[in-house]
């Protein structure tokens, strides 16, 4: 499975989720739960219900097996950046995905 997280960073009343705040969720939550197999993007989007200028976006990818507990964490981590950042916007994306290793 390939899991993606879209992490906005808008809170609303001018604020936004810091670079050293990201950091440190980051060390805090991500890379314990995925401590490789990881990858981080960073762009500008806007989720579906919003409207005015793009915002930080920041995307966590993680391709895992279907089976196991990969889903428990992937959630685990969505909900504490809930718990952190309040309103700034979090969804979650899987698709199934075959992967092919040059030699």
């Amino acid at each position: 499975m390939k899991s993606e997280i879209y992490f906005g960073s808008d809170m609303g009343a001018g604020q936004s989720v810091s670079q050293q705040a990201w950091e440190e969720f980051l060390s805090e939550v991500v890379v314990p739960r995925f401590p490789a197999g990881l990858t981080l993007l960073e762009g500008l989007g806007r989720g579906l219900r919003s409207s005015g200028p793009l915002t930080r976006t920041r995307i966590l990818i993680v391709i895992h097996p279907s089976a196991g507990d990969a889903q428990a964490r992937l959630s685990e981590i969505e909900a504490d950046y809930r718990k952190r950042f309040g309103s700034a916007g979090v969804f979650h994306i899987d698709q199934p995905v075959r992967i092919q290793q040059q030699q």
